[in-house]
């Protein structure tokens, strides 16, 4: 059975950037909302729920934006060689 190609293993430009966009945007508003708008620091104990938001969101980040750089070398390559 063949595994369906989604846009996470195989992104454009466009979806990258769209990913990134809304990851930035995301994490600063996490920490604009964790940080009562810098009023306070950001490294507290009550926020861990907070850090673990920016982490996860982070971590689900990364593989869209190492999948598009993958694949990108190899459609690279793929044109040298032809």
């Amino acid at each position: 059975m063949d595994k369906k190609k989604t846009w996470v293993d195989n992104p454009t430009k466009k979806q990258t950037v769209a990913m990134f966009c809304f990851w930035l945007s995301g994490i600063v508003l996490l920490i604009l909302s964790m940080t009562d708008f810098f009023n306070e620091r950001p490294f507290k104990r009550t926020s861990i729920a907070s850090w673990l938001l920016i982490f996860s969101a982070t971590v689900t980040t990364l593989p869209v934006i190492r999948n598009y750089f993958k694949n990108k070398k190899t459609i690279d390559q793929n044109t040298i060689d032809e």
